[in-house]
């Protein structure tokens, strides 16, 4: 499957980033960023992102192969679309 070598190229970045805690992140925030909100937007967004990242890369690597080629059958082209909706059906776990 074509996600697993775009997944071998960000993961691993993701990966390393994930442990830092986003409050270690309020610092750096308020010497590089100017002004109150924005830092304080950067920490939140900081916060939730890695959980969503993860969420979505498990979800769509969880759908199942044959959609995929059902899919290539009908004129699919990974560049063009997104597998995201699908993969956060999946992570959610709407069923």
């Amino acid at each position: 499957m074509r996600a697993y070598a775009k997944a071998g190229m960000v993961f691993p970045v993701v990966e390393l980033l994930r442990p830092i805690p986003p409050l270690a992140s309020v610092p750096l925030a308020v010497l590089m960023m100017s002004g109150i909100e924005i830092p304080v937007i950067f920490v939140t967004m900081l916060a939730g992102f890695f959980a969503t990242v993860l969420n979505s890369y498990r979800g769509v690597l969880s759908i199942n192969e044959t959609y995929f080629r059902a899919a290539s059958c009908l004129g699919f082209n990974p560049f063009r679309y997104t597998q995201v909706p699908t993969g956060n059906e999946v992570s959610y776990e709407f069923h």
